[in-house]
C-alpha cells in the first residue's frame, strides 16, 4: 500500500505553507529519511523527507502551492501501485455542512481535529497558484469564476488575465513598461480613465501608476502577529534612561578578549540581552504569559532578540540566558543572527521565547515603543547612545546615555512591578560588573 507524504504541522499557529520546489520527480526512487521536497512555512525554510522507501508515485500540489498542514501532498510506493486520488480536488467536493464540525466535537475527536481544520480550509477554496492569487486580487477577480488551465484545473496566472480580458473586450491584460524601476518579481499595472469608467468593477487598479507588494511570507505573518499583539494585549509603555558609561568602558575591555577566543566582536546587545535574563530571574511577572484563565510564569528564562530580514523580522531564542555567561551568549547570539540572515533557522530556534529584546540602537532611533511578541508579557526597546549632558556627583560631564523602553501587558503586572524590572535592568546596565560575578 502506499505511503502518504503528509504536509507536516510544526507549530500550534501553523496553518499551511508553500511547497518552494521538489528534490525528487514522479517515478523517481527515495529512501527513507531523504528530502524529497522544501516548504516555507511562516518562519521558515524546511525540507520534509520520505516515511519510506520506494519510488515517488505521485506529486498532489506543484511547486509554488499553498497547502494547508495535514494535507497528503504526495504518494510513495512500488513502481506501477495505484493510489489514491487528489485530496484537494475530492475534498472539494464534499458538502460544506457536513464538513464543518463545530470546536466542541473537534477537541473531543482529538488528532482528528486538525484534520478538520484542513478539510474546512479547502472546500469552496478554488486551486490557484500564488500568482494568479496575486493577480486576481490586484484586479477584483473571483477565482470561483475562472477557469484553470492547470493541472487538475489549477487555475494559472495567465487564467487570470485571460478572464480579465474577456471581461474588458481586450487583449490579454499584461504589465505595462514602467518608467520607474520595479523590484524584481512585483507586478506593475496601470489603468486609464476610460478603462476605469468603461467597466462597473471598482475593484479594477485606481487610474495611476503603484508598485504594488503582495503581502505574503514573513511579511503577512508579522503583520497579522503583530496586529493581534497590539489589539488584544492592552500595551503600556516605560522609559528609562541609563548612564552607559560603564557599559562602554567594560565592552571595550573586553573586545577584545572575547574576539580572540570566539572571534566575534562584543555588542551592546549582547550584554543587554545577559542583563535583561539576570533581571527577569529577579522579577519573575515579566517572564510569563497571560492565558485567559490564568496566568503562567516560566521556570525558564528564554530570551527572544529581534533580527530584521528581508520582507519582516524574526526572533530567534537564547535558552536559558540567565545561566549563561557572557562568552556564550555572544557565540549563541552570532550564530543565531546569521542563521536568521540565511534563512537556516530551525524551528526549535524560534520558539519558545519568554521575553523580547528589540535594539535599533545601529539607527538614528533613540526611543520607540516595541509591541509585544505573542505569548509574551513584555518586549524591551533598545534605542542608540548618545553622547548628553550628565550630572554626576553634582557636576556636569558629558556621557553616554542609553533610552531604554519596556512594553508590557497589564493583565499581567501593573505599573509598580514593571517599574522596578525596569530599575533592576538599570542598575545592573549602569554596575555591568554584577553581570561578570
Amino acid at each position: 500500500m502506499a505511503t502518504e507524504v503528509i504536509m507536516p504541522k510544526l507549530g500550534a499557529t501553523m496553518e499551511g505553507a508553500t511547497i518552494l520546489q521538489w528534490y525528487k520527480g514522479e517515478g523517481e526512487p527515495v529512501q527513507k529519511g531523504e528530502p524529497i521536497l522544501e516548504v516555507q512555512t511562516d518562519k521558515i525554510n524546511i525540507d520534509v523527507e520520505a516515511e519510506a522507501s520506494g519510488v515517488l508515485l505521485k506529486q498532489v500540489y506543484e511547486a509554488e502551492a499553498e497547502v494547508p498542514v495535514n494535507t497528503v501532498i504526495a504518494y510513495i510506493g512500488q513502481a506501477g501501485e495505484a493510489v489514491g486520488g487528489d485530496p484537494a480536488r475530492s475534498t472539494a467536493t464534499v458538502n460544506s455542512e457536513t464538513a464543518t464540525v463545530s470546536t466542541a466535537a473537534a477537541l473531543q475527536t482529538g488528532s482528528g481535529a486538525e484534520q478538520t481544520v484542513s478539510v474546512s480550509a479547502i472546500v469552496g477554496r478554488p486551486r490557484a497558484t500564488p500568482s494568479a492569487r496575486r493577480l486576481a486580487k490586484l484586479y477584483g477577480v473571483d477565482l470561483l469564476a475562472v477557469q484553470g488551465s492547470g493541472p487538475h484545473n489549477r487555475i494559472q496566472k495567465v487564467d487570470v488575465e485571460q478572464f480579465v480580458a474577456v471581461r474588458q473586450g481586450d487583449e490579454p491584460a499584461r504589465a505595462p513598461a514602467a518608467s520607474t524601476p520595479t523590484p524584481a518579481g512585483v507586478p506593475r499595472f496601470s489603468a486609464t480613465v476610460e478603462q476605469a469608467q468603461g467597466t462597473t468593477e471598482s475593484a479594477l487598479p485606481m487610474p495611476r501608476e503603484a508598485t504594488r507588494i503582495p503581502v505574503t511570507g514573513v511579511r503577512k505573518v508579522v503583520g497579522q502577529r503583530m496586529a493581534s499583539s497590539a489589539f488584544s494585549a492592552p500595551h503600556v509603555t516605560l522609559t528609562s534612561e541609563v548612564n552607559a558609561k560603564e557599559v562602554v568602558s567594560l565592552r571595550n575591555r573586553l573586545l577584545p578578549v572575547i574576539e580572540a577566543q570566539t572571534g566575534h566582536r562584543l555588542s551592546y546587545t549582547e550584554v543587554i540581552i545577559l542583563a535583561v535574563a539576570r533581571a527577569l530571574r529577579r522579577n519573575p511577572m515579566l517572564n510569563a504569559s497571560y492565558q485567559g484563565e490564568y496566568i503562567e510564569v516560566y521556570e525558564n528564562v528564554h530570551v527572544g532578540m529581534a533580527v530584521a530580514v528581508p520582507n519582516g523580522l524574526v526572533v530567534p531564542v537564547v535558552r536559558n540566558a540567565d545561566q549563561k555567561g557572557l562568552l556564550q551568549i555572544v557565540q549563541e547570539c552570532k550564530q543565531l543572527a546569521q542563521a536568521a540572515r540565511e534563512n537556516r533557522l530551525k524551528l526549535d530556534q524560534l520558539s519558545g521565547g519568554t521575553f523580547t529584546v528589540s535594539n535599533l540602537g545601529m539607527y538614528r532611533v533613540e526611543a520607540f515603543t516595541p509591541i509585544i511578541n505573542m505569548g509574551e508579557t513584555a518586549i524591551l526597546g533598545v534605542g542608540r547612545l548618545v553622547e548628553k549632558p550628565v550630572v554626576v556627583a553634582g557636576s556636569v560631564e558629558v556621557g553616554p546615555m542609553l533610552t531604554l523602553s519596556l512594553s508590557f501587558d497589564h493583565r499581567v503586572v501593573d505599573g509598580a512591578p514593571a517599574a522596578q524590572f525596569l530599575t533592576d535592568l538599570c542598575y545592573l546596565l549602569e554596575q555591568p560588573e554584577q553581570l561578570i560575578l
